[in-house]
């Protein structure tokens, strides 16, 4: 269930948001391309929506991103940011309605246009690095992917629709899991994260419950 894990900080003069939940997904899914395509619209980089919302639009703070982080053992996916204490609530509003837009709105042709050339293109800058292609030799026995995986990388990119989008995005984005970890001055938040109407437990800074 969504619950919110409070460390306080008392000394703290931004509060840490990081919103996420656990999640089985590898690399050789045919599934892994859209939802990294699905990530770099939400909050990939500094033109995504989380972005533009929290910064552009709310001045809430110097950024806001998201990222899927494939695993063998335990994926996850995350969005975060840093804000001050006096716009926790809303910001961490905002953080929730933007995944929730993502699930239930089609993205834009033009988001998906934009964000195959971006991650066309980085794709493209990071062969020329050594460590890129050791990496990719590595991913390759470590999730035991095709030798053809990254040669046809740059085409599974192009052939990601916005349906592709919906489709992982309700599978593997979950806001009924979704967990909360805020760190911050309690005294100072507390009250507005009460008013979010979700739990919220305590912990030390070594991840003891305290309450």
């Amino acid at each position: 269930k969504v619950s919110i894990a409070l460390v306080d900080m008392p000394n703290a003069v931004q509060t840490e948001i990081l919103i996420g939940h656990a999640m089985t997904f590898l690399p050789s899914s045919p599934d892994y391309i859209p939802l990294l395509c699905a990530n770099a619209i939400l909050g990939g980089s500094s033109t995504s929506r989380l972005f533009m919302n929290l910064r552009e639009d709310k001045g809430f703070t110097y950024g806001a991103y998201s990222s899927v982080s494939p695993s063998r053992y335990m994926a996850r996916f995350t969005a975060s940011t840093s804000v001050r204490p006096e716009v926790v609530g809303p910001a961490i509003t905002e953080m929730l309605e933007e995944i929730k837009r993502l699930r239930q709105t089609p993205v834009t042709a033009l988001e998906l246009t934009a964000v195959k050339e971006k991650l066309i293109g980085q794709f493209i800058m990071s062969t020329e690095k050594p460590s890129t292609v050791a990496t990719f030799e590595l991913n390759k026995q470590k999730y035991n992917l095709p030798d053809t995986f990254y040669k046809e990388y740059i085409k599974r990119i192009e052939s990601v629709t916005v349906a592709d989008i919906q489709r992982v995005v309700q599978r593997y984005i979950q806001p009924d899991r979704l967990q909360l970890i805020i760190v911050g001055n309690a005294s100072e938040i507390r009250a507005d994260l009460n008013a979010l109407q979700i739990p919220v437990n305590d912990y030390t800074k070594e991840a003891k419950r305290i309450r």
